[in-house]
Formats: structure tokens, sequence, C-alpha cells
């Protein structure tokens, strides 16, 4: 990842974005959406691809709320073999790293996919969901 900082225009047009949203369906859309809407430091962030995920505090799960329209998000949604808002993580599943991230307060890293979807997916499924 480039060390080289977003500008004060890039985070305003950011915090435009956001506050055009009229309802929270669109609020979550402009969340994952709005870090791409400048090529160059999309490519300076390395993002290709951005999921908001929320804990469900009745059935204690991460669900899926929203997914950015890259064409990153869209392979990983056409290789997928469940719906992207079907996917939902028990909140305290020990290898799951989103779940754990959210148990200990601390950012998570992974190169396999796996551990993001466990156990919703298996290896196999969310390894071709990354190779979209």
């Amino acid at each position: 990842m480039s060390s080289r900082k977003p500008s004060a225009p890039y985070y305003q047009r950011l915090r435009d974005l956001l506050a055009a949203a009229k309802d929270d369906t669109a609020l979550y859309q402009a969340i994952v959406d709005a870090p791409f809407h400048e090529l160059l430091q999309t490519l300076h962030l390395d993002l290709g691809i951005m999921v908001l995920l929320l804990v469900n505090e009745q059935t204690q799960t991460i669900d899926r709320i929203a997914l950015s329209n890259t064409e990153a998000a869209h392979g990983a949604v056409r290789m997928s073999e469940k719906p992207f808002t079907d996917i939902k993580i028990p909140l305290q599943h020990s290898k799951n790293s989103i779940a754990h991230a959210i148990a200990t307060g601390r950012p998570q890293g992974v190169s396999d996919w796996t551990y993001l979807f466990v156990p919703a997916l298996s290896g196999q499924a969310a390894r071709y969901n990354q190779a979209g």
C-alpha cells in the first residue's frame, strides 16, 4: 500500500457523498462506494472491494449489509455459491477473523478469504469468491 495520504478535497468529497444519502440503505451503499470515487486514490489505497458488515444483535450473527459497486465485488458475487446477504457468520465463531476482530477490538489480516467466510462457506467456496 502506498504511503501517500489522500488530500483534504478527497475527504470533503467523501463527506459530501455520504451526506447525500436519503435513507439508511443509500447511506450503507454510499459508505462502500465512496472510497472508489477517485481512481488515483483508490489505487493508492489498494482498494478493490468494500463490504459493510453489521452485527445483528437478535440473531448474534455478522450480516452483510452493502457491497461496493466495483468489478472485483461483482466478480466475487458471480463466483459465490450463496447470495451476498445470505452469508451470515455466527458472532462467537472462534475461527472467523471478522468475529475475532469484533471480539478483541483489534484488526485482523488474512490472505485467504476462508477465514472471512467460515463457517458459512467452505474453504473452496471462499477461495472462489476471492478469485472472482
